[in-house]
């Protein structure tokens, strides 16, 4: 078998990928808070991967086509390999909703949340409400820290109002604060579900916000641009599409092959 169907195995696998990262972005267009995110790629040498220690070139030629013997490799040329995954961390558009627990974010701030074992996750995705115990919640169940890494409560019999700072104001009195936080290294944050993300290296904190606003009566869409998100699935479909017909010639080409040598 040629060694250029391999090439294109590893193209497949990765146009693979992309499509369903795509698919996840537009699936996810009306949830709030929501990143967008894409795939980095790069080109592997077979004699790069021999540097590295890699038996017969590409890490994963096993996982391509398991149980066969990948030693015949050593001469491939250009692998496609998946080097990680970027999300976007720009600004949503705003939704008006006029209620007094939505609030959105304008700024590169974050909200912080907890979840009942002490687990501290951070939001763009300011659809809370109040649990049973009248504290601020996220609409995952998390509860809302104010800025002392405490939950805030509020009473509902009485008039509220939050700050654009973040500072809740109750019968003319500050009850509580939003934490508003920030990464210098968003790619720090790794997504969790929920719109929420995990801080990946706890030894670099985040640091307050005392930048972005906190707009009351707003939540903040998804940023996920669906006319750039469809144009880029149409391009990854037709390359897909081109390296089947690839891998098709392939095949065509050892059977003839094959077919000769008899």
């Amino acid at each position: 078998m040629g060694s250029g169907i391999y090439v294109a195995l590893s193209g497949a696998k990765a146009e693979t990928n992309h499509i369903d990262v795509i698919a996840n972005n537009l699936a996810n267009i009306s949830t709030i808070g929501f990143r967008s995110d894409d795939l980095l790629f790069s080109s592997l040498l077979s004699k790069d991967a021999a540097k590295m220690g890699v038996k017969g070139s590409l890490p994963a030629e096993a996982e391509i086509l398991p149980g066969l013997d990948h030693s015949s490799l050593s001469k491939m040329n250009n692998f496609v390999q998946i080097v990680g995954g970027k999300t976007d961390f720009s600004q949503g558009r705003l939704l008006k909703t006029d209620d007094p627990l939505n609030v959105a974010i304008q700024g590169e701030g974050f909200f912080v949340v907890q979840d009942k074992e002490g687990e501290k996750y951070y939001t763009r995705d300011g659809s809370f409400h109040l649990n049973e115990e009248m504290e601020l919640t996220h609409s995952s169940g998390d509860r809302v820290m104010d800025e002392n890494d405490a939950p805030i409560r509020i009473d509902l019999s009485k008039e509220f109002e939050i700050k654009s700072d973040g500072r809740i104001v109750q019968d003319g009195k500050e009850m509580a604060k939003i934490a508003l936080v920030k990464f210098t290294e968003p790619s720090q944050l790794q997504k969790k579900g929920h719109s929420q993300f995990i801080n990946t290296k706890p030894e670099t904190p985040p640091e307050p916000d005392t930048k972005s606003i906190v707009m009351d009566g707003m939540l903040e869409r998804s940023n996920v641009n669906p006319i750039a998100e469809m144009t880029k699935l149409i391009a990854v479909s037709r390359r897909f599409e081109i390296i089947q017909q690839l891998i098709k010639q392939h095949y065509k080409l050892d059977e003839q092959s094959i077919q000769r040598a008899r």
